[in-house]
């Protein structure tokens, strides 16, 4: 005769497969998600670099055009040049570009490994346009803050280099 609160072998078992058949839907489900985050990320980034392309063109047309791009996507990434760079990302094929990827913060870790994995990350989950006379400068941070958005110019600098900064 069965007591209360005795809970028979086959219940246990049934019991611990529904709990793993949950934390895997639930995994499944967050898989999913964040995969759709990152295209989502990967999308606007290509659209920005596309308007950045734009605006390059139109300097090659007239070297006095100055390009001002607003509302740069995809928040919370960084923009970098990699002109002078021995080590770039794979999508630059050794030509000087610029990347729109994640940051990689590695506080504690020397600049040299923490520079490998930025290229390593704008390589694998960033995209990045191809600008043979590209000028470096320093990386710039795509925020959104009390109603103002990350802008950026682009123009012909007087060494006759393209010339990113932002404004």
């Amino acid at each position: 005769m069965k007591k209360r609160g005795d809970i028979l072998p086959e219940e246990t078992l049934n019991i611990i497969v529904s709990l793993l058949c949950i934390l895997l839907l639930l995994g499944l489900l967050a898989a999913i998600y964040f995969s759709n985050v990152k295209s989502k990320k990967l999308a606007e980034a290509s659209d920005t670099l596309e308007r950045i392309s734009l605006n390059i063109d139109r300097i090659s047309v007239n070297s006095l055009f100055i390009g001002e791009e607003y509302d740069i996507k995809p928040f919370g990434w960084t923009i970098f040049s990699y002109a002078d760079e021995s080590l770039k990302p794979n999508q630059c094929s050794y030509q000087p570009c610029l990347c729109i990827c994640d940051k990689v913060n590695y506080d504690s870790l020397p600049f040299d490994i923490v520079k490998d994995r930025q290229v390593k990350e704008c390589s694998n989950d960033g995209v990045c346009l191809i600008i043979e006379n590209l000028n470096e400068f320093d990386e710039i941070s795509i925020t959104k803050g009390s109603g103002s958005f990350t802008s950026i110019r682009i123009e012909e600098e007087v060494s006759g280099k393209i010339g990113v900064r932002k404004i």
